[in-house]
């Protein structure tokens, strides 16, 4: 474990921008000498001068970790992965803190766009995908253009007509590949997604501590949150379990990607839901 936080300690050091770079070197010593709270409160003001930093979020969730919170660890690395979702630390991260569950992953009855999502989507760079897709465009048109070119002049000179563009055919269906993946990406981002940050969830039927209690999830998790409501003083959030099962649950049981950081490390409300 102590070999696991050194390696992404020194990742998130490689990682940080040139500004702040003395503001993130004392956080760093902070965490170092085991001065978490100072070390959590500098991260977090540089996470308030440059949000969704991949480096600062990485050394918050180790802070959490550290205190013994892995839920809030994981919801503040998904947050970074939110962002930057080819962060190769950030995602080890990820999977480093799911080992420290106390309860291990439950079994995921994934639908096709969860399955879609894992396997392509939470692989691809943004930036990456759209700039290949305008490349393929591109040459694509440029293909196409030119065949048609060569099949005008073979009409009007009455000669054999060009070969089938396989080359514009084939680059045509990548654009077209590439180009949905765009799309879903943004659609993707459209979602919030939030973290289990306590042990245990009850998630109910409605956003009522009376309510009837519909299913368990458990620290760690990742929901997709659907509502937000407020009822008297508090505030409710109905989510959805990868697979199709919906309830509420109260804000500070979830940490979601647009959450503000400090409230990963907020303490649970007192009241206690059944």
């Amino acid at each position: 474990m102590i070999l696991a936080v050194t390696s992404f300690v020194f990742s998130a050091e490689a990682t940080q921008e040139p500004n702040h770079t003395e503001e993130f070197s004392r956080a760093v010593q902070s965490f170092k000498a085991g001065e978490l709270e100072v070390a959590k409160q500098r991260f977090l003001a540089l996470e308030g001068a440059m949000p969704g930093n991949p480096a600062t979020l990485l050394n918050l969730g180790l802070i959490a970790m550290k205190q013994r919170r892995p839920g809030a660890a994981i919801g503040l690395w998904r947050k970074g992965l939110s962002e930057n979702p080819t962060h190769s630390a950030l995602s080890n991260a990820v999977q480093w803190g799911r080992t420290r569950l106390q309860k291990p992953d439950v079994a995921q009855d994934f639908d096709a766009w969860e399955s879609y999502r894992s396997t392509i989507l939470l692989q691809a760079s943004p930036t990456a995908v759209v700039t290949a897709s305008a490349v393929f465009l591109l040459i694509a048109g440029w293909l196409w253009l030119r065949w048609w070119g060569l099949r005008r002049r073979a009409y009007e000179e009455e000669t054999a007509g060009p070969t089938t563009p396989l080359a514009a055919i084939f680059i045509t269906i990548f654009f077209a590949f590439l180009f949905t993946v765009s799309i879903t990406l943004f659609i993707d981002r459209m979602d919030i997604r939030a973290t289990v940050i306590k042990p245990k969830v009850a998630v109910l039927s409605a956003p009522d501590l009376e309510a009837t209690v519909l299913f368990e999830i458990f620290e760690g998790l990742e929901v997709l949150v659907r509502d937000v409501r407020m009822v008297g003083s508090d505030k409710w959030r109905r989510i959805t379990f990868p697979g199709g099962l919906t309830g509420w649950v109260r804000e500070d049981d979830v940490f979601s990607t647009v959450d503000p950081s400090e409230r990963a490390f907020e303490k649970p409300t007192e009241k206690v839901s059944p």
